[in-house]
């Protein structure tokens, strides 16, 4: 049991002294300079305390990097939820046509809450998004994630326009939040 504790306060002086090598701040406050005054009892005491405590300032060193690395990656990835959702040659599943698309939406709902209709209350949507398409078009169906912050994403369901390699206009039908 010595053995364990010579070997951590072995390590608490050897990162002690690092720790004045290398802070510029330690070193001016003992009078580490040419031509200071140095405070040999303050930085024995320096030495002593944080020989005893050193996994503390490990610890303040290591979350001060972490914390640099998490804020760098939240900044990044908040500027990528500001970007609107764009759907790409990864998001999509199988060619369908308009046919078939509206025959496996049709809403049926026992309480009548929404119309029978190819996508119920969302049928004004997609009737303008099919009236909008150009005569003989490809729709593919496609599902991506579009992240929203750090901790959360939508995953996203819908058609778009393609001929498999050239993306065009979609139309989202179906969302949900996914919390990483």
């Amino acid at each position: 049991m010595t053995h364990f504790f010579l070997i951590y306060l072995a390590i608490g002086f050897t990162f002690s002294i690092g720790k004045v090598v290398v802070d510029r701040e330690l070193r001016d406050s003992f009078g580490l300079q040419k031509g200071k005054r140095i405070d040999f009892w303050g930085l024995l005491w320096w030495i002593v305390i944080f020989a005893c405590v050193w996994p503390l300032g490990v610890w303040f060193t290591v979350e001060r990097l972490v914390l640099l690395i998490t804020d760098y990656k939240t900044a990044k990835k908040e500027n990528d939820a500001a970007k609107p959702f764009e759907v790409t040659r990864g998001h999509l599943i199988k060619p369908c046509s308009i046919e078939e698309i509206e025959a496996q939406a049709v809403v049926f709902d026992p309480i009548g809450g929404a119309p029978n209709i190819p996508f119920g209350h969302l049928n004004s949507v997609w009737v303008t998004y099919r009236d909008s398409l150009p005569k003989g078009a490809t729709l593919w169906s496609f599902r991506g994630e579009w992240p929203r912050s750090q901790w959360r994403s939508k995953i996203l369901d819908g058609y778009v326009v393609s001929d498999g390699v050239k993306i065009g206009e979609h139309v989202v039908v179906k969302t949900r939040d996914v919390v990483l």
